[in-house]
Parts: C-alpha cells; sequence; structure tokens
C-alpha cells in the first residue's frame, strides 16, 4: 500500500482507492454518532484465504482512515490495541474495528 522513493513515502493507487472506500464505509456508519475518546480500539481482520500475512502491517493506515473520518480525535491516544486473525466465510477479505 505503501512505496518509498528515495527518503519519501507515498500511497500508491491500491491504497488511496481503499482509503477512498473504507472513508465511505465508514461515514455511512456513523451518521449521528459522537466522536469517541478512542483510546480502545479491537480489530478483528477476515481473510478469504489461507495465505500467510503480518497483522501489524494494516494498522497504521486503519487508524489514519478512522481519524480522517472523524471517529477518533488521534490515534496516538490509543492506549489499548487488540488485533485477531480469522478465516472469513465469505470470498473476500474485511475488517470488524470497534473504538472505545
Amino acid at each position: 500500500m505503501y512505496r518509498s522513493s528515495g527518503t519519501r513515502w507515498y500511497k500508491d493507487s491500491k491504497a488511496v482507492a481503499w482509503e477512498t472506500e473504507a472513508l465511505i464505509a465508514i461515514k455511512l456508519q456513523k451518521r449521528g454518532q459522537l466522536k469517541v475518546k478512542g483510546d480502545t480500539v479491537h480489530i478483528t481482520w477476515y481473510r478469504a484465504d489461507k495465505r500467510r500475512f503480518d497483522c501489524d502491517g494494516p494498522i497504521k493506515p486503519m487508524l489514519d482512515v478512522l481519524v480522517k473520518a472523524g471517529v477518533m480525535e488521534d490515534d496516538s491516544l490509543v492506549t489499548f490495541l487488540q488485533v485477531q486473525k480469522k478465516q472469513s466465510s465469505f470470498k473476500k477479505h474485511y475488517a470488524e474495528v470497534e473504538v472505545q
């Protein structure tokens, strides 16, 4: 999702597309809800395939999108982060996120 060019990092086209889709989905789900403190975050990653992957790689982009969508003030305020990987029963990857 992120690429480097010398000493600079930038988002590739896949990252930009994912961020746009995630922002829309989050904003639709949070209509009328107040911004939460956001010091506790639970993330469950559901994978459609059985390939191995690091569960920590997508965390930073996910937290950044939650801040951009107005779900929480600042991702640096997170004091407890729980990440879990599970096999998806659907034919696509997705994540469930709970912010408290």
